[in-house]
């Protein structure tokens, strides 16, 4: 996940990904209630997908990092995450049986 803040540019680990938002390793101190802009990257989707959040969590200890809640997600971007979402959940079910 490439993360804008400002004129600012970082790129972060994505994990748990959702409809509702993504939680993003943290590389950098991005204070909470901070308005982002996410462009998501990943193999499973046909291109990049823009997303604007808000940093609404902060974890500090264990697995350091931002949950960021999306704002207004297009309908295309709403598939795209769902279709990942699913197929990611589809592997861990038939790794499970």
């Amino acid at each position: 996940v490439s993360q804008s803040r400002y004129s600012n540019l970082f790129i972060a680990p994505a994990r748990n990904l959702s409809l509702g938002g993504v939680f993003l390793e943290q590389l950098v101190q991005i204070p909470l209630g901070t308005e982002v802009k996410l462009v998501l990257r990943s193999d499973v989707f046909k291109g990049p997908i823009q997303i604007k959040g808000k940093v609404v969590r902060i974890e500090e200890a264990g697995q350091r990092g931002l949950a960021v809640e999306f704002i207004n997600l297009s309908t295309a971007a709403k598939e795209a995450i769902d279709s990942c979402v699913f197929d990611k959940r589809m592997e861990k079910a038939l790794k499970i049986a």
